[in-house]
This record gives C-alpha cells, structure tokens and sequence, in this order.
C-alpha cells in the first residue's frame, strides 16, 4: 500500500514576479518525491488547483484521496552585496487527525536552494515512515544545474505565456540563454526537445522541427543516456516524431520504472497503446495517471476520446462536462460535446443549443461547431458564411478556410466573392506539402478536391498515399480512410465506398462515425440511393 501524498504550491511572500520561484520550488520537490516508489504522489496539474483555493485540509485530502500534505512558504531576499538569501518554510500535515507532523524553517543562501529541497524531501519521506530502496536515495540528491541564473530562466520558460502564434520563437530565445549560461544543463536539453517533438506532431509538420527535436536529445544523451528525463524526451522524439511506437514504448517504460510516479509516463505509454488498438492496456495505464493528477484536464479530455472512439457516449459526454469543468476558457469540450450528441443521437437542434447556450465568438471551436450544425441542417450559404470567418489571416487558418469554403461551395453550386476556386485552394495544399509532405490530413483534404475536380483517379491516389502515411497510427489513421470512402463516394464508385463504411462502423478510432453520423451529413448524398448504404442505415430492416 503506498502512502498517499500532494505537496500543494508554495506560497510566494514576495513580488509577485518572483511566483515562478515558489512554483519552482513546489515542482522541484514534487518531482523528488515521484522518485520514490513507496509512495503516491499527487501530479503537479491536479496540486497547482488548490492554489490558495480556501478549501480546508480535509477537503482536498477528499478530493485528492491523500493521506499527507506538504505546504509552505517562500521568500526570496535580495541581497545588495550579490548574495541573495532564501526562506523556505515547508510544513508536513497527517490528513486523519490535521496535525503537523513535521515543519521547520530554512534560511539560506540563494546557491543552496538544491541541497534544501534535498533536505525538505528527506525529511518527508522520514516522517512518513517509507522506506528508501536501491537508488532512490541519490535520486533525491540530484541537482539539475550549477547555474542559478540558467535555472531561473528555465523555471520562467515552463511558465511561459500564449498567446500560441508567438510561442514557440519566445520559447526557443529562452531556451537558448539557458543553454548559453548552461550547456550542460540536461533537463533543458530534453524540455527543448520535447518542445520541438510536440510542435512537430500538433502545430508543424516541418523537418526543422524534427531536426530540432533529435539534435537537443543528442546533447542531453551525451550528458547521461539513462537519466529518466532522457527516456521521456527520446520516448517523445520516437513517438510524436517518428511514430516509432514500439522504440517509444520502451523508453517511456523506462522513465515510468525510474520515477513510479511520472503521470506524463503513464499517459505517454497510455497513448501509445490507443495508437496500437490495445484498448484494454490504454485504458489501464490512463486511469492509473488520472488517479495521480484527478484535476488534470488533458487526463481527463483523453479518457472522454477514448470512450468517443469505442461509442461509450453515456461515459465520453459527462467527461467532456468535467473537461469544461476543469478547463472553463477552452471551448474545445463543449465543441466535442455537441458533435458526441449529433453522433449519438442524431440530436443536431441539441447540439446547436449546447453551443449557443455559452457563445464565444472568438473561439476557433465555436466557429468550427456553428459551421457544422449548420451544415448540418443544409444551410450550405449559412455554413460557408461560418467557413469564411474562421480566416484571421494566419496561414494555417487562412488554408483551412479556403478548402472548407472552396469545397462547400463546388459540392452545392454556391457562388459568391471571396470564395476561392477549387483549383486555388488546391495550390494552398501543394505548396504547403512541398514543405511537409508527410502530412497526412493535408493529403486527405487535397483527395477531396480532387474528386470535387473530377480527377477521380489522382483523387484515390492522393487519397490512398494519406491512408499510408497515417497507417501506423490505429487511432487517428482510420479518419484518412473515411475520406477514401468519401472519395470513391464523389467519383461514383459506391461499392468501395459502402465496403470502407461497413469496416469503419466496427471500428474503433478516434470520433469513430455512426450511422447517425451517415444519416445526416450530406457529404454521404451521392450513396443516398444505393441500397447496400440504405442497408447499412437501417440494419436489420
């Protein structure tokens, strides 16, 4: 049985532009104590939520489902002369009875900021009554850095502010005075990494960033190959990188053996699973996560797609609710939401209520819903009017709007300025896979436009080459495939289209399609008539 702990966030008494110090301090501690394996340590997401929240001890231990906490105070004291000085006053609380266990008060130079967290997490662990095994002891001692400067500048970075545009320039300028002032500061070799891993997979399927990703691993594995961080950013190089997600698998296991209570391991590892189609394993290991970060909103957003995927609606929608809960400025939930009440129940008139009960025209995902709800209800005019506007003159944006509206407007003759031919978004797409050609979901969408152009034949091809690249991927790749049946749809070949719908109706991938979902969009009018389609509507009929 591991004793449960959370160390809630310190309190920071000074400016307040000094906070990232005390949210430093909070983190550098819990990560210690995820170290060791007799214990449970609540994730740093789900902790920062009690941030002077005004609920009491008994409450979060409630929540949380802890048997100890850690709070406390910081103040960092600059010192004239150079010689900054840091008060630290860390308290240890049994949950049961509300005592103090254990609380002392360290004031010490600004150089010695290490060797306290090591002396705070000792002292935990002690008091707790768990036992150290193999290594675990040295792992508390670790210091990420020499170098004070580099290591406020790499606590400012992970705190780095949006807006999103702009981000990844202003991380990258900090992350290189990092670097600069510490190039053997292993820890932000392998943030940076993963910075670059993830923009790849979510943001920008550039080379660039690839390079980026592989070339800071090679730094921080020069310093120390086996060390946990490494295997997580060489597990986040393979898997959002390469989709190498057997070599990924191993590396994340790895970090997870090395530090037992590494949520971000136990969801990597989690991922891969669901990418492979190992449903049951997936679903294992992100509960397992979620029991250690109960707040964390990503954990739960996933657990809400997984259950989508496999058409748990009555568990996906109330934890899209929870998402909304945790995460009140993201639409996104509320978006997934609605579309889980077209695919479920065929309800578009609720979907388009759950929408415009909080409106937000701002955000990218109302407008993306209003636009689907409303061709949906065949309003091609009013959607187009709704593709239109998602345009703020970003590339990206400015893309995706130009296929929507351009195809909208080619499959219901809809006529107009500012919308773009056929052919000239096309030219967007090409010029855009010049420079990452192995983007599937572009590959996917130029297919489209090609049907809608009559070039049946290229249109398969294109289409077929993005269900390739997406092959390995069993959780997202079978979208490629209903836009093959889509294709084949456009250029009469119902046959194969109905065939692909019969397989992805018993498959499980993510926003699998229902029958609801062929019941209502038009983009399956042109097998309206086929019976074998008519058939598949109505089974059993």
């Amino acid at each position: 049985e591991r004793k449960m702990i959370v160390v809630l966030p310190f309190e920071n008494l000074g400016p307040a532009e000094e906070a990232y110090f005390a949210a430093g301090m909070t983190e550098e501690i819990t990560s210690r104590l995820s170290a060791i394996s007799g214990l449970g340590v609540i994730s740093r997401t789900s902790a920062t939520q009690y941030d002077r929240s005004g609920k009491t001890m008994r409450q979060i231990a409630d929540d949380l489902g802890v048997d100890f906490v850690v709070e406390g105070t910081v103040r960092w004291a600059r010192g004239e002369d150079g010689k900054d000085r840091v008060r630290i006053t860390p308290k240890l609380i049994r949950v049961t009875d509300d005592t103090p266990v254990w609380t002392e008060s360290f004031d010490r130079q600004i150089d010695d900021i290490f060797e306290v967290q090591t002396q705070i997490a000792s002292q935990v662990i002690d008091r707790m009554g768990v036992r150290l095994v193999g290594s675990e002891r040295d792992a508390l001692a670790k210091a990420p850095t020499d170098n004070l400067e580099a290591y406020e500048l790499y606590l400012q970075a992970q705190k780095l502010p949006g807006p999103w545009t702009t981000y990844d320039q202003r991380f990258n300028e900090m992350m290189d005075r990092v670097l600069t002032l510490d190039p053997n500061f292993l820890e932000a070799w392998t943030m940076l990494s993963t910075h670059h891993s993830n923009w790849y997979m979510e943001v920008d399927k550039s080379e660039e960033h690839l390079e980026k990703a592989r070339a800071a691993l090679q730094k921080a594995e020069a310093l120390d190959p086996d060390d946990p961080a490494v295997h997580l950013a060489r597990g986040d190089y393979y898997y959002r990188g390469l989709r190498d997600y057997d070599r990924a698998l191993v590396e994340y296991e790895k970090a997870s053996r090395l530090v037992p209570n590494d949520t971000r391991a136990m969801e990597s590892i989690s991922y891969i699973y669901r990418r492979q189609g190992k449903w049951d394993q997936h679903l294992e290991r992100l509960e397992a996560a979620y029991e250690l970060d109960p707040q964390n909103a990503n954990i739960a957003n996933n657990l809400a797609g997984t259950n989508r995927a496999l058409r748990r609606f009555e568990v996906a929608v109330p934890l899209y609710e929870r998402v909304e809960e945790l995460r009140p400025d993201d639409y996104r939930p509320r978006f997934d939401r609605a579309m889980s009440t077209v695919a479920w129940k065929g309800d578009v008139p609720a979907a388009r209520a759950l929408l415009e009960e909080r409106p937000d025209p701002d955000a990218f995902w109302y407008q993306i819903g209003i636009m689907v709800v409303t061709y949906l209800e065949r309003d091609y005019p009013g959607a187009l009017a709704a593709a239109q506007r998602l345009d703020d003159g970003s590339d990206a944006l400015h893309r995706i709007s130009q296929s929507i509206t351009a195809t909208f407007a080619a499959k219901h003759g809809l006529t107009g300025p500012g919308i773009p031919s056929l052919e000239e978004a096309a030219r967007a797409m090409e010029e855009r896979l010049e420079e990452v050609p192995s983007d599937d979901g572009l590959h996917a969408s130029l297919a489209v436009n090609l049907a809608l152009r009559g070039e049946h034949e290229a249109a398969v091809r294109e289409a077929r080459l993005a269900v390739d690249l997406a092959a390995k991927d069993v959780y997202e790749g079978p979208n490629r495939i209903e836009a093959l049946a889509e294709v084949y749809a456009l250029a009469g070949r119902e046959d194969e289209a109905v065939d692909l719908l019969e397989r992805l109706l018993e498959t499980v991938y993510e926003g699998a399609i229902t029958r609801e979902n062929l019941r209502l969009s038009p983009g399956w009018d042109p097998l309206r008539d086929n019976p074998r389609f008519q058939a598949l509507l109505n089974p059993g009929s």
